[in-house]
């Protein structure tokens, strides 16, 4: 199973809640046009959060200090063209301003106007209960044009 790293850059509100997002505007290759979270494949070697600190760098030229990374999600991906374990994380703490890149254009979007209609149909199933606080597994099974087929998740408090 390959490994994969997301994360959301988020601003929180009064009591800690998440009030904004970072996404980032898939400029060119996998997901081209879509809204996501920064991230992508674990390199040969690399820790999850290595991975994360490298892809938020290399998408939106932030840094992102592993101490204030916080796994939300484990999400297994069972795809027609192989299978991923994606983690994800959120992350309140950084050091710079989002910017374009060749690959991500970052925009923030209030938590109730985030747009689900331009982001994998599998984001609606799962980004607003993370940014809620929830804790969760899921198992999202897709089909060959990325549709989901089957959907499951549990809440756990201890995401290790």
């Amino acid at each position: 199973m390959k490994k994969g790293v997301t994360v959301y850059l988020v601003r929180k509100g009064k009591g800690g809640k998440v009030k904004e997002v970072c996404l980032g505007m898939k400029k060119i290759r996998y997901a081209k046009g879509k809204w996501n979270g920064f991230g992508g494949k674990v390199e040969k070697g690399e820790t999850i959060k290595d991975a994360m600190v490298r892809e938020v760098m290399e998408e939106a030229e932030v840094i992102v200090d592993k101490k204030y990374l916080i796994k939300m999600a484990e999400l297994d991906y069972l795809e027609p063209g192989g299978n991923w374990k994606v983690y994800v994380f959120i992350c309140s703490k950084w050091k710079g301003i989002p910017k374009e890149t060749e690959e991500m254009r970052p925009k923030w979007f209030s938590v109730d106007q985030i747009p689900y209609g331009k982001m994998w149909e599998n984001d609606k199933l799962w980004l607003s209960k993370i940014l809620q606080g929830e804790k969760l597994k899921a198992k999202i099974v897709h089909d060959d044009e990325d549709r989901v087929v089957k959907y499951n998740s549990v809440v756990v408090e201890n995401l290790k």
